[in-house]
C-alpha cells in the first residue's frame, strides 16, 4: 500500500501507480530527546455517551477534537495519538523550543477553556510531564514516543480532577515564573515506585517575575550604552546599538540597569518584545511600543488590518518622530533573533529615516540574528561574554548565602565550571542546590540548550554529539577519527564556534559551558554513545582517559542491552583499568581520586574475579588514609561474600586486624595464618606482625617482619604493595636499633628510586630529617621538612602532613625550643584526632606535655587512658620528675620491652635526673652513662652530648 494515498500496490512496484510516490522503504528515524508530554482526557465521557444519540455525540466529539488540535498546534505541539477520548501531545518534536513546558501548559489552559465553552457540561483533566524519551519518526509521517515521561503524564492526567492540570517537578520548575502554581501532596501513581511530586496549575501570572539575582560586573558594557545615549542626545542622531549574547548572559538585565540609572525624564523609553510563535507576531513588538501611549489601541487596530508595509513604515516613523521631537527617545526591541524579516526591514528603515532626532534604538538579540540577517547594520555592538570567576562567586554568594555557607568548595566549583560564567545557568543551578539536587541539569537550562542545538544543521549536531563523547575538552582530530565523513568536521566546528557553543582551547576545543556538553551528550542515543566510547578507549593513550571511556561504554551497555554476554568481558576490562588508575592515585597519595576510581571499579568488577579481593583491600587502605574508619569497616563487612573460600577468609580476617591496629588496638592476632604460597595473604600478615611489634616497642622485629612483607610483595609482582612497604620500612628506621647510617643509606636509596613521586618522598624526607637531627644537623633537618611540607600542601596529604608536623616538633625539641615543640605536637595531635586516630593523637598530647615541662611550665598530672608504650613511658618519667618515684621503677621495668635505643636513652636520662633530684646521685650517674651509651650506639650524637654535658655539669 502506498503510504501517501493508500492505493494498493504490488511487490514489483517501485512507484505508486496512482500518485507517483516512491515506494522505497524508508527506515524509521529515532532520536533521544527531552520532551514535554501532555495528556488530555474528557471527564465523564462514558456517562455523556450513554445519554446522547450517536449523531450529535459525533458532532460534539469532533468539536472537542478540533479544540484540542488547534490549541496544541498553535503552541507548537504535535499530537502523537488519540486514545478514545484522550489526546496525547508532545512538545519539543521534531524541534525543541526553550519554552516547550510553558507552551504545553498554555495549550492545556486553552483546551480547558475551549472545551468548557462547548457547553453540555463538558470538561477535561490534564497531566503534563517532561523527561527523556526515544522519539521515532515513522515512514508514514506518524510519530511514536516511548519513555517514562509518557506513562507519568498519563498517570498525572488520571489523578487530576475535572478542569485541573497537574504538572511534574521539571515542568513546574520551568514555568513557575510564568504560572501561578499550587503544590499538592506527592501522588502515589500506578506503576511508580516512589510518590511523584506534583503541582496544580491555577492560572497565568499577569507578568513574569523579575530576576532576584544582583547585578554583577558589566561595568564596561554599561559605559558603552551610556556613551551611545550621550552621543544621540549631543548629536541629535538616530543610533542603533545591538546587545548581543547567548541565552542567560543577562542582555535584558543589562539594558534594564542602564535604563534605571538614567536621570529622571532624561528620555522616553518604549519597549517591544518579539515572540517565537503565535498569530500576528510580525508587528506585535511595534504594538507593544505604543501600548501605554494615547492612540496605542488605534495603532494596534491599524497594524492588524491588511496594510502595505510601506504605509505601515510611514505611520510608525511619524509616531516616533513626534515623540522624539519632544524629548530623547530610547526604543528597546527585545529578542530580535525571533523577529520576522518584515520587522527587521522596518527597523532598518526607521534607523535610516529618523535622522536629526535623538533616538537610541537598542536591539537585544542572540548571535543567531547575524546568521538570519548577515547584513544587519548596527552603529555599535555590545557583545556580552561570560562573567569572570570572581564576579560569579559574588553572584553565588548573593543568590543563596545559606547554600554557599553549607556547600563544599568542590560543589561551588562545579557550579562555576558547569555554568561557564553564565549567570542564569549559575542561578538555576543554585536553585537546584537549594532544593537538594546538585547533579541534575536545571530544566530551564536543558530546554534552552536543547532548543539551540535542535536549530543546528544535521552535520553540526553530529559533530557536537561526537565531541561530547570526549568530555568538555576535545580535539578536531579526535572528532574526525570518529566521523564517517572526516572532511565535514572543520567546517562544522567553525559553524558551532560562530554560534558560541564551542570555543578554542589551546590547540583544541572545548564546549562553552560544561552544561552544553551534558545536554548534547544526553540527546544522543545510548547505543551510539557506547560505540563511540569504545572507539575512543582504543584510541587514547592515557590510563585515566581509557578507564573513563571503558567505564562509560560498560554502563551504557548495561542500560541498553543488559542481557548481552559481551557486557561481562567489557565490565572486566573497564574495572581493571579503573583499578589500575585508582591504585596509581593511591600510590601517589591522591586519596580522593583513589577512592573515586576504586569505588567505581568495585561497582563493575565481578565478585568472582581474582582482582575483586585486591580491589576491596586497596579501597580499604584509601579509606584508612583518609581517616574514614567506619567506611573501611563497612566495606569489609559487606564484602564478606567475596572472601568466602579459605584463603579469602584468612585475608579478610588479617585486613580487619590491620584496621584495628591502625586505630590503636593492642590485641594480638588470633586468626589462622595464610596458606603457603598465598603471597598476598602473607604480605598483609607480615604487616600485622610488624605493627604489633611496633606497638610493643620491638622495632628490630618489626623491621624484620616488614622486610618479609616486601619479599612477598615482590614475589607477587605487586608494585603498589612493594612501594608502600618500602616506605613503611623507611619510617621504622626512625626508631630502629640499627645505626643511623643504615637508615640514612636506606633513605638515600629510596629518595633516588622515588625521585619523581613526591607523595612517597614525603615519608623519606621526614625520616631522614629525624635521623639528621639526632646527629645534630638541625638546619638540614628543617630543610628536609620544608620540602616535605611543601609536597603535603601541594598534594593535600593530610595524614602525611601531620607526620611532618610531628617530626618538626621533635627537631625543635632537640634544638632546645620546647615551647615551639609543644605547640607543634598539639597541632599534629588535633589533626590525627580529626582523622579518627585517637591513640596516636593521645601519644602526641603526652609529648606536648613533656615539652611544656621541659620549658619550665610544670606538669599537670591528669589521667591518660589507653596509652601505647611510648606514651606510657613518657608519663612515668614526668611523674618521676615531679616526685612520684614509684613511677621511675615502673618506667625502668617497662623499658625492657623496647629495643629503640633513643627511647631507652630518653627514659634513662629522665630517670637519672629524677634520682639525682632525690639524692640518689650514684645511681643517677649509672643511668646517665647507660643513656649516653644507647645514644652513641645508635649514632645519635646530639642527645648523647646533652647527657654527657649534664653528667659533667657541677650544678646538675
Amino acid at each position: 500500500m502506498c503510504p501517501g494515498c493508500r492505493t494498493e500496490t504490488t511487490p514489483q512496484d517501485r512507484f505508486c501507480r496512482h500518485c507517483g510516490a516512491s515506494l522505497a522503504v524508508v527506515p524509521a528515524l529515532s532520536s533521544r530527546k527531552s520532551v514535554v508530554v501532555l495528556f488530555i482526557d474528557l471527564v465523564g465521557s462514558t456517562t455523556l455517551a450513554e445519554g446522547m444519540d450517536p449523531e450529535p455525540l459525533r458532532v460534539l466529539m469532533d468539536r472537542y477534537y478540533r479544540v484540542c488540535t488547534e490549541a496544541i498546534g498553535e503552541h507548537g505541539g504535535v499530537i502523537e495519538k488519540f486514545i478514545g477520548d484522550a489526546v496525547m501531545a508532545v512538545f519539543g518534536m521534531p524541534v525543541a523550543h526553550e519554552d516547550d513546558a510553558a507552551r504545553a501548559v498554555r495549550a492545556a489552559l486553552e483546551v480547558t477553556a475551549g472545551v468548557r465553552g462547548l457547553g453540555g457540561g463538558l470538561d477535561v483533566h490534564s497531566g503534563i510531564f517532561s523527561g527523556e524519551v526515544i522519539a521515532t519518526s515513522l515512514p508514514t509521517g506518524d510519530l511514536r514516543v516511548v519513555g517514562d515521561a509518557v506513562n507519568t503524564a498519563a498517570r498525572l492526567q488520571s489523578a487530576a480532577g475535572a478542569g485541573e492540570i497537574l504538572i511534574g517537578k521539571s515542568v513546574a520548575q520551568a514555568v513557575r515564573d510564568l504560572m501561578e502554581l499550587r503544590p499538592v501532596p506527592s501522588l502515589t501513581l500506578k506503576g511508580k515506585a516512589k510518590p511523584v511530586p506534583a503541582w496544580l496549575v491555577i492560572a497565568r501570572k499577569a507578568a513574569p517575575e523579575r530576576a532576584r539575582a544582583p547585578f554583577v560586573g558589566r561595568a564596561g558594557e554599561l559605559k558603552e550604552l551610556e556613551h551611545a545615549f550621550r552621543r544621540v542626545v549631543r548629536k541629535l542622531e538616530c543610533r542603533v546599538v545591538t546587545v548581543l549574547g547567548v541565552p542567560g548572559l543577562g542582555k535584558t538585565r543589562l539594558v534594564r540597569e542602564f535604563l534605571a540609572a538614567l536621570p529622571p525624564r532624561a528620555a522616553r523609553v518604549l519597549t517591544g518584545h518579539c515572540q517565537s510563535y503565535g498569530k500576528g507576531i510580525t508587528y506585535q513588538p511595534i504594538v507593544e511600543l505604543f501600548d501605554d501611549l494615547p492612540g496605542g489601541a488605534e495603532l494596534a487596530a491599524y497594524l492588524a488590518a491588511d496594510r502595505g508595509v510601506e504605509e505601515i513604515a510611514w505611520v510608525v516613523r511619524r509616531q516616533l518622530e513626534e515623540l522624539a521631537a519632544r524629548m530623547p527617545l530610547i526604543v528597546v526591541c527585545e529578542d530580535l533573533h525571533w523577529a520576522e524579516p518584515t520587522l527587521l526591514d522596518l527597523l532598518e528603515e526607521l534607523a535610516a529615516g529618523l535622522s536629526g532626532l535623538p533616538v537610541l534604538l537598542i536591539c537585544v538579540a542572540r548571535p543567531e540574528l547575524l546568521e538570519t540577517r548577515p547584513s544587519w547594520v548596527s552603529a555599535a555592538t555590545v557583545d556580552l561574554g561570560p562573567l569572570a570567576p570572581d564576579e560569579l562567586d559574588l553572584l553565588l554568594a548573593h543568590l543563596e548565602p545559606d547554600v554557599v555557607a553549607h556547600s563544599t568548595a568542590g560543589t561551588l566549583d562545579r557550579v562555576t565550571e558547569a555554568s561557564g560564567g553564565n549567570p542564569l545557568f549559575a542561578e538555576l543551578m543554585m536553585d537546584m542546590l537549594a532544593e537538594g539536587d546538585e547533579n541534575a541539569i536545571p530544566p530551564t537550562v536543558q530546554a534552552l540548550l536543547t532548543a539551540r542545538i535542535d536549530r543546528l544543521q544535521p552535520r553540526e549536531r553530529k559533530v557536537l554529539a561526537l565531541a561530547s563523547a570526549f568530555g568538555r575538552h576535545f580535539s578536531g582530530d579526535g572528532v574526525a577519527a570518529l566521523h564517517d565523513v572526516p572532511e565535514e568536521v572543520p567546517g562544522a566546528l567553525a559553524q558551532v564556534q560562530r554560534r558560541r557553543l564551542v570555543e578554542r582551547d589551546g590547540g583544541g576545543f572545548r564546549f562553552a559551558q560544561a552544561l552544553t556538553r551534558d545536554v548534547v551528550y544526553s540527546m544522543t542515543p545510548k547505543a551510539e554513545r557506547r560505540g563511540w566510547h569504545l572507539r575512543i578507549a582504543d584510541r587514547v593513550k592515557g590510563l585515566p582517559e581509557t578507564a573513563y571511556h571503558l567505564e562509560a561504554a560498560c554502563l551504557l551497555a548495561r542500560e541498553v542491552s543488559p542481557a548481552d554476554p559481551a557486557n561481562v568481558p567489557l565490565a572486566r576490562r573497564a574495572a581493571a583499568h579503573l583499578a589500575e588508575a585508582g591504585t596509581q592515585a593511591l600510590t601517589r597519595k591522591d586519596l580522593s581520586a583513589a577512592v573515586n576510581l576504586l569505588e567505581r571499579a568495585l561497582v563493575l568488577m565481578p565478585v568472582e574475579e581474582p582482582g575483586h579481593r585486591v580491589l576491596v583491600i586497596r579501597l580499604c587502605d584509601a579509606y584508612v588514609l583518609l581517616g574514614r574508619r567506619e567506611e573501611a569497616a563497612a566495606l569489609l563487612e559487606r564484602s564478606t561474600p567475596a572472601f568466602a573460600d579459605t584463603r579469602g577468609r584468612h585475608v579478610l580476617a588479617i585486613q580487619r586486624h590491620l584496621l584495628a591496629l591502625r586505630y590503636g588496638s593492642v590485641m594480638p592476632y588470633r586468626g589462622a595464618e595464610p596458606e603457603a604460597g598465598d603471597h598476598f595473604g602473607w604480605c598483609r600478615m607480615q604487616q600485622v606482625r610488624a605493627l604489633t611489634w611496633l606497638a610493643s616497642g620491638q622495632i628490630g622485629r618489626a623491621e624484620q617482619a616488614m622486610r618479609a612483607a616486601v619479599d612477598h610483595a615482590r614475589a607477587l609482582g605487586d608494585l603498589y604493595e612493594e612501594k608502600r612497604l618500602l616506605i613503611a620500612r623507611c619510617e621504622l628506621a626512625q626508631w630502629s636499633p640499627a645505626p643511623l647510617e643504615e637508615g640514612l643509606s636506606l633513605c638515600a636509596g629510596l629518595a633516588e628510586r622515588f625521585a619523581g613521586d613526591r607523595a612517597l618522598l614525603v615519608m623519606v624526607h621526614f625520616t631522614e630529617a629525624r635521623l639528621r637531627a639526632l646527629r645534630g644537623e638541625i638546619e638540614v633537618a628543617h630543610g628536609l621538612l620544608d620540602r616535605a611540607d611543601g609536597h603535603t600542601r601541594d598534594l593535600n596529604l593530610g595524614l602525611a602532613g601531620a607526620a611532618v608536623v610531628q617530626v618538626r616538633a621533635l627537631v625543635c625539641s632537640l634544638a632546645g625550643d620546647h615551647i615551639r615543640s609543644a605547640d607543634l605536637y598539639g597541632e599534629a595531635a588535633r589533626a590525627l584526632h580529626t582523622m579518627g586516630l585517637l591513640v596516636p593523637a593521645q601519644t602526641l598530647r603526652v609529648y606536648a606535655a613533656r615539652e611544656r615541662f621541659q620549658a619550665g611550665e610544670g606538669f599537670d598530672d591528669v589521667p591518660f587512658d589507653g596509652l601505647e608504650l611510648r606514651a606510657e613511658l613518657v608519663v612515668c618519667c614526668l611523674r618521676a620528675r615531679i616526685g612520684s618515684m614509684e613511677h621511675a621503677e615502673t618506667a625502668l621495668a617497662l623499658l625492657d620491652g623496647t629495643d629503640d635505643p633513643c627511647l631507652r636513652g630518653d627514659v634513662l636520662a629522665e630517670i637519672a635526673r629524677a634520682w639525682h633530684d632525690h639524692g640518689r646521685t650514684a645511681e643517677a650517674a649509672v643511668l646517665a652513662c647507660r643513656a649516653r651509651d644507647h645514644y652513641l650506639g645508635r649514632g645519635a650524637t646530639l642527645p648523647a652530648a646533652r647527657v654527657a654535658a649534664w653528667m659533667e655539669s657541677p650544678d646538675r
